[in-house]
Formats: structure tokens, C-alpha cells, sequence
């Protein structure tokens, strides 16, 4: 849309594209037409515009402090330091009962697994072998409540059955977990505690 100047009015002016015929001035040919500006209503004055006041510029670095190498010594922007989650301990809170008792026959052992319903460690626990008839007692400090079964049939070469006793009466309180074996020749071959479970294992001497 071009505007143009006819007769000492602003008026539009329409240019058609494509073959059609264009406006000419002085005369409107059938087709073409004059467009006169519509009336400006009277609008409010806007309000005075003030620029917001800007902040002071950061004091200029020199050539030769820009050229420093940065300092070795990291910045402290904390007052302590921070461990990364990964380098800390997982949270486990104390096992007071026992809730499985399992058992596997590996190689020519027997092993068999007690897991509590939290952390258990070795200062609670003692292992002793009894003769007479052959036993292997497992002394677990800290457990609350019984176990069921408290017998439970295993009948394998190196144990015949394990027999489970809650004793509320000692200080502190504790759960015995008794193997029978299979013959005076059998043994405790190695005992290990991780985590949550206790692994004993069982074979001839």
C-alpha cells in the first residue's frame, strides 16, 4: 500500500499485481479505488516516560591483572565441607529379629543363612561348638522376639536339623540358633556376617 499526496489530501493509494490496471491520479477507473484514512479519535496523552536509573559499571580490570592465572587455592564458599552421597555409609538400623532362616548345600558343605530385619555385625554374635551330641551354637545379642519355626528338619550329610530358642531372661536379650550335626566329624569351616545375614558354614573336618 503506497500513500500519496492527491489534491492536497493524504488519501491511499492501492497498486494492484498481476495484470490488474493501477490507480491512477486524477481519475478512478471502474476497479480501482481511493482509500481515505480513517478519523484519528482523540486519544489521552501517555504518561512521561523517565529511564529506570541503571546501576554503577564493576570497576574495570587492567591488562596486566586480566592476564594473572587463576588461584590454585579453590574458593571456601561453605563453612564446611561437603561429602558426596556416594562416600557415605547407607543408613541401617540395628536388626531385632531374626526373619529367615535358609539353607543350601554347596559342594560338600552346607551353609546356612540367617538374615535379621536390619544391620547385623559381628560383636553381636558367637559361634561355639558343643559335643555331646555334636552342636554348633549360635549366639545372636540384641534380637527382641522369637522365631518360627523353632525347628526346623535339614537332613542333609553335614546337619540333621536347626532348633531355635528365644532367651528374654539374659542382658541383653538374645536368640539361639542351634545346629545339630551330622556326626561328631563335622565342623564350623567358616563364619561370616554381612550386611543383614549371618553364614555359617558346615562340613567335615
Amino acid at each position: 500500500m503506497l500513500v500519496e499526496e492527491i489534491r492536497g489530501q493524504n488519501v491511499c493509494k492501492l497498486q494492484c499485481v498481476g495484470g490488474y490496471g493501477r490507480l491512477r491520479e486524477g481519475s478512478a477507473p471502474a476497479g480501482d479505488y481511493f482509500l481515505k484514512p480513517a478519523a484519528t479519535p482523540n486519544r489521552p496523552k501517555p504518561p512521561s516516560f523517565s529511564w529506570p536509573t541503571l546501576p554503577a559499571p564493576s570497576p574495570t580490570v587492567n591488562a596486566e591483572e586480566a592476564r594473572q592465572p587463576p588461584s590454585a587455592e579453590p574458593h571456601d564458599v561453605l563453612a564446611s565441607p561437603q561429602v558426596a552421597a556416594a562416600d557415605l555409609p547407607p543408613v541401617t538400623r540395628p536388626a531385632t529379629r531374626v526373619v529367615d532362616i535358609a539353607v543350601a548345600r554347596v559342594d560338600d558343605a552346607t551353609v546356612v543363612e540367617i538374615r535379621g530385619d536390619g544391620g547385623l555385625s559381628e560383636d553381636r554374635l558367637r559361634v561355639s561348638r558343643l559335643d555331646d551330641p555334636p552342636r554348633v551354637w549360635v549366639r545372636i545379642r540384641g534380637i527382641e522376639t522369637f522365631f518360627r519355626p523353632n525347628e526346623i528338619v535339614v537332613g542333609s550329610p553335614e546337619l540333621s536339623r536347626i532348633r531355635v530358642g528365644h532367651h528374654p531372661e539374659e542382658t541383653p536379650v538374645s536368640l539361639w540358633v542351634v545346629l545339630d550335626l551330622a556326626d561328631g566329624s563335622m565342623m564350623v569351616r567358616d563364619t561370616t556376617v554381612s550386611g543383614d545375614t549371618i553364614r555359617v558354614l558346615i562340613g567335615r573336618r
